[in-house]
């Protein structure tokens, strides 16, 4: 289910997500955006490894985003940043 904006200042955040290789991630990284407080809409596409999320910055943050992400088990290729990038696929499912 799709968040409910609180104000009408919504802010768009895409993502370079890391680790996603089937539609078991996809769905896993989509669940975990929607469940956030202030998400209005989440779409993840898979093949280029992005998620667009729109939402309120009065209930939730860029930071928080990330974080579901993570939580989720996937990473964030995040330009000029280097860290671990997490190997094969998060959902668990072999790949």
């Amino acid at each position: 289910m799709e968040g409910t904006m609180t104000t009408g200042a919504a802010r768009t955040l895409t993502l370079d997500i890391t680790g996603m290789t089937c539609g078991s991630c996809q769905r896993r990284v989509e669940d975990a955006l929607r469940a956030l407080p202030g998400v209005d809409r989440v779409v993840v596409d898979l093949e280029p490894g992005t998620a667009e999320v729109r939402y309120d910055p009065a209930t939730t943050s860029p930071a928080a985003v990330a974080a579901a992400v993570r939580r989720a088990g996937y990473g964030l290729d995040i330009p000029g940043r280097s860290g671990p990038t997490p190997r094969g696929c998060g959902c668990g499912c072999g790949h």
